[in-house]
């Protein structure tokens, strides 16, 4: 004789706002931010075989699906940390969101190919102190002793 299965409960615990889409459940914010810290969020793609990247830029792993859920992180994000090769590869542009601060990691000084970017005022060159001085105008960020950005540094 079969046994019947356990139901499922019908009420929550506590009342929870479900997402609209699949793109609302990836950018959802926690109930509670964190007070003693940044909040801070990855999202990255790649391959099945673990490539970043598909003819040096990451734009075409991605599906409409990844590309949206990119886009909302970005609108509800007060900064973006990226490196400068992604930036010179994928052209970025003055981002959208105006409230939106670009903190872009690098082992050089040479902003060639973002100028327009970092003119904006709305990118910060992130550099370890070994580096030179960076262009006139570029806003930096000095970030660790030595030759390697300290991300610590970034977040606090």
């Amino acid at each position: 004789m079969r046994q019947a299965a356990t139901p499922i409960p019908t009420a929550l615990s506590r009342p929870v706002a479900w997402p609209e889409s699949a793109v609302e459940a990836h950018v959802m914010l926690p109930e509670t931010m964190p007070s003693d810290r940044a909040f801070v969020r990855l999202n990255m793609i790649s391959s099945v075989d673990g490539g970043t990247a598909v003819g040096g830029v990451s734009g075409g792993l991605g599906n409409r699906d990844d590309h949206a859920v990119f886009a909302a992180l970005r609108d509800r994000a007060d900064g973006c940390l990226v490196g400068l090769g992604t930036v010179i590869a994928e052209q970025y542009k003055v981002p959208v969101p105006e409230h939106l601060q670009l903190y872009v990691v690098s082992d050089t000084n040479d902003v060639s190919g973002a100028e327009e970017l970092f003119a904006s005022g709305r990118a910060t060159l992130v550099l370890p102190t070994s580096v030179g001085p960076v262009p006139d105008g570029v806003p930096e960020l000095r970030a660790g002793d030595g030759e390697f950005v300290d991300l610590d540094v970034v977040a606090a």
